[in-house]
């Protein structure tokens, strides 16, 4: 009985030191940030000038960009266009992040200048911003962001 008591010991302690590891090494290798993953960001892509916005009529937007130099625009593959569209009459919260909704992925055709129009409805708080892209999908940097009331 003796003996039995001392294997028991053993195993219990031996399992007890083997969840301790286990939960120090869950909790030590986390990252501690809380959000949806995010794809890789790269900064080699190269920069994109301002975007300039245009109502070409009463409610078409015309947005335009171009890149900084022309030999890189090999790098991308594209632009993803972001718009943010809040209603007017919400009321407006200074500590809430921005909430942007992809809405048109412009392919690379080797030109210099992009556009995107958009049809728009009145009433609402726009702000659109651009990020560039490349063949493996990783993302530049954001662009300055457009922000109008139409």
């Amino acid at each position: 009985m003796n003996n039995w008591n001392t294997r028991f010991k053993k195993v219990a302690g031996s399992l007890t030191l083997f969840f301790i590891i286990c939960t120090s090494s869950f909790f030590l290798t986390s990252c501690g940030k809380k959000g949806p993953p995010m794809p890789s960001r790269q900064t080699v892509l190269p920069c994109m000038s301002m975007i300039d916005k245009t109502i070409v009529d009463e409610n078409r937007l015309l947005l335009t960009w171009s890149l900084d130099r022309k030999k890189e625009i090999k790098n991308i593959d594209g632009f993803f266009v972001y718009r943010s569209k809040v209603l007017l009459s919400e009321s407006e919260c200074k500590n809430c992040p921005v909430l942007f909704k992809k809405v048109a992925d412009i392919a690379n055709k080797n030109q210099k200048e992009f556009k995107y129009t958009e049809n728009l409805d009145k009433g609402y708080k726009y702000i659109y911003k651009i990020t560039p892209y490349d063949k493996k999908g990783l993302l530049g940097k954001d662009s300055n962001l457009v922000e109008f009331i139409h």
